[in-house]
């Protein structure tokens, strides 16, 4: 779904990320290459840092068709379908991802996992 996304911060223009009150402290990737079709197929896990609980995190994207996205506590496996929006491209900016954080798995935690299934031909 579409969205016509603010910035999500106010600290750095170039952004659409809440940089202010979350961070990606480590970032795994799983990619599958398939050199025919000139598509690359993948899983982003990043570990999210929190200074303060937000209701949603925001990500920039260039050129990924998001197929899913999920959350979970750190060190765990129970994965929760995250609802997120992306909106319209912005040429210097790309597309803005909004993960909504309905609520945390560990109400104490001020951190988590969360993770993007995609593909992108670009």
């Amino acid at each position: 779904m579409a969205l016509a996304s603010p910035m999500g911060n106010s600290i750095d223009v170039s952004t659409y990320s809440n940089i202010e009150v979350a961070s990606t402290s480590k970032l795994e990737l799983d990619l599958t290459v398939d050199f025919a079709r000139q598509i690359l197929h993948g899983v982003a896990t990043h570990t999210i840092s929190f200074s303060n609980r937000p209701t949603s995190v925001w990500f920039d994207s260039v050129g990924l068709d998001i197929h899913g996205v999920e959350y979970a506590d750190t060190g765990t496996t129970h994965w929760k379908e995250a609802t997120y929006d992306v909106s319209t491209p912005n040429v210097q900016l790309g597309q803005a991802i909004e993960v909504k954080l309905d609520d945390f798995l560990n109400p104490y935690a001020m951190d988590m996992l969360i993770r993007f299934i995609y593909t992108t031909n670009n």
